[in-house]
């Protein structure tokens, strides 16, 4: 269960692990805390494509993740959700705050 970060331009990519969990806490934070500083055209892209399950403690990690790295300035985008998943974030009115494809 590791999360894999790669920078791509100004843009950071996260890849989510098969279960996205609150043990993750930790490590998700430590993927996202080096690219705080302010920077012109940022965004945070999370790869979903291997997570098959997402707790709740999961979704309350996102909203930190979100104000952490500048809140609405910042545009942060969910790719690969399979439908399960999409179903729960949208339950959740994430699709609200974050761009989920």
């Amino acid at each position: 269960m590791t999360l894999t970060v790669h920078q791509h331009g100004r843009d950071i990519h996260i890849e989510l692990p098969d279960r996205f969990v609150f043990s993750l806490h930790s490590d998700f934070r430590h993927a996202y805390e080096p690219y705080l500083a302010p920077h012109p055209g940022r965004k945070f892209v999370l790869d979903f494509a291997k997570t098959s399950y997402v707790d709740s403690a999961a979704l309350g990690m996102l909203l930190v993740m979100r104000e952490a790295v500048g809140g609405d300035g910042v545009p942060i985008h969910f790719i690969n959700t399979k439908p399960p998943i999409r179903k729960m974030l949208e339950m959740a009115h994430l699709h609200e705050m974050f761009t989920i494809t």
